[in-house]
């Protein structure tokens, strides 16, 4: 059994997939129900705070989290290998996006686990929501939980992150 967990905003429901259909994501293109999760509770936040705007704090957020038992819900795993060699990057965007979509409309399995963009090694859930196989993986969802992360690692991330422009030494503007 394998717990994944999500981090939602607390005013979505979590497992709809309603999201994609709105916009687009690293798997998938905008138009699709699809339900991103994570394999462990640490990459959950890390992949909600990786879509926060530079300077924002979080919304209010909960905890949801589904249990995998792959011997009833079947799992389709990505290769790495298979992916361009620049996967992570936005110029192969594509190339995922298509993947996940094919995936999705193709309706080959109700999970497609795909590897993390921020930590080599750990892995991302796909839910399919309409699939009729992903019933008692959805049936398993449990929460919400109170989501809450120290203001201080927000802070941190957006100051290592932050726009600067940099000026060359000796350059002054308007010189």
């Amino acid at each position: 059994m394998t717990r994944l967990w999500r981090v939602a905003k607390r005013r979505h429901p979590p497992f709809t997939g309603d999201g994609g259909l709105y916009v687009a994501g690293r798997w998938h293109e905008r138009g699709v129900r699809i339900v991103y999760t994570a394999g462990t509770k640490a990459l959950s936040v890390l992949e909600f705070l990786a879509h926060l705007t530079p300077g924002s704090m979080p919304a209010a957020a909960t905890w949801w989290w589904l249990d995998l038992d792959a011997s009833r819900t079947p799992v389709e795993t990505v290769d790495t290998a298979s992916l361009p060699a620049r996967w992570k990057g936005v110029r192969h965007l594509q190339a995922t996006r298509t993947l996940g979509t094919r995936w999705i409309r193709e309706g080959r399995s109700p999970v497609l686990r795909v590897p993390s963009v921020h930590v080599p090694g750990e892995f991302n859930y796909l839910v399919n929501p309409l699939h009729t196989l992903a019933a008692p993986l959805l049936a398993s969802a449990g929460g919400p939980e109170d989501f809450s992360i120290d203001r201080r690692i927000v802070a941190a991330t957006w100051t290592a992150v932050s726009p600067r422009r940099r000026r060359r030494k000796g350059k002054r503007r308007g010189a």
